[in-house]
């Protein structure tokens, strides 16, 4: 599996190398993409900072204008703005975690949402 780990870039750099070297740990095959290049992506996943500016304007993007618009997206955190908010689907992404989930668990989540994605086997004539 690969997953794309956007960076926002200004104070949040640490984060996206930090979640990709966890990740990475965890055998998921993750790297770091500038935010605008989420859009383009031919990753399996990717994963956005509910917080960054203009997230969901990059979400709706990919959803109605990307290379690959299914592409599941986990949220960390919440938009700015909306209030707090349990986890599961939400916002137009597959599945919104709390801003510092684990890598374990963004691993597990990863995993469940790619599984649900994934295309099934070809039918048959």
């Amino acid at each position: 599996m690969r997953v794309d780990v956007a960076d926002a870039g200004g104070t949040q750099l640490e984060l996206p190398r930090r979640i990709v070297e966890q990740l990475r740990a965890l055998s998921v095959q993750a790297v770091v993409v500038p935010l605008a290049a989420v859009v383009r992506t031919s990753a399996d996943a990717v994963v956005l900072r509910g917080d960054t500016p203009g997230v969901l304007g990059i979400l709706r993007a990919l959803r109605d204008a990307g290379a690959h618009p299914a592409t599941p997206v986990i949220l960390l955190g919440t938009p700015e703005g909306t209030g707090p908010y349990k986890e599961g689907p939400g916002f137009g992404a597959e599945h919104v975690l709390p801003k510092d989930a684990s890598a374990e668990r963004i691993a597990e989540v990863l995993r469940s949402i790619t599984r649900r994605t994934a295309p099934g086997p070809a039918a048959g004539p």
